[in-house]
């Protein structure tokens, strides 16, 4: 495995592909949309990068091929930040499926010594050696739309609606 770190704006063409490439990829199951999150995308990463100073992607590879991406801001001390922290809801690395991703190895060849991911994707089930605690998140699926999405709440959430509606009219 090697890690190397690079500005964003620094990428091969061949990195930012293959890191478009694992976000569309499904996971487990055939399951797709792990890295749906705009926070993944690497535009997310140039625009964070365009005001500020610390943005890094750490590249991994094996073989000659990508195999994860860790888009961050270094820190001193050896800390890093995901990229975006505090404000990016959803945060990591972006792996390759089935890619046997250490977090630990990867911090080594970043020359850091801790991370601290507070939302943490994780569609291939490779950070769990890591996790110290979770939480249930939830999400808008918008997809199908807001119609749709608003519809879905109506019908599963009616209570909650209803009063709702109930504290908008009284505002």
């Amino acid at each position: 495995m090697d890690v190397r770190l690079k500005r964003v704006r620094d990428l091969s063409s061949a990195e930012l592909a293959a890191w478009r490439a694992f976000r569309i990829a499904p996971g487990p199951g055939g399951a797709v949309g792990g890295y749906a999150s705009p926070f993944f995308d690497p535009e997310f990463t140039f625009a964070v990068d365009r005001v500020r100073d610390d943005v890094f992607v750490a590249v991994v590879t094996e073989d000659g091929q990508v195999r994860a991406l860790l888009p961050h801001h270094r820190r001193p001390l050896g800390f890093i930040r995901p990229i975006g922290a505090p404000l990016s809801d959803w945060q990591g690395p972006i792996m390759a499926p089935g890619y046997a991703f250490n977090l630990e190895a990867v911090l080594d060849g970043m020359g850091a010594g801790a991370i601290r991911l507070g939302g943490a994707a994780d569609p291939h089930g490779q950070l769990a050696r890591w996790t110290l605690s979770k939480a249930q998140a939830y999400v808008a699926d918008l997809r199908q739309g807001v119609e749709h999405y608003f519809q879905w709440q109506e019908e599963n959430w009616d209570h909650h609606v209803k009063n709702l509606r109930r504290r908008e009219r009284k505002a």
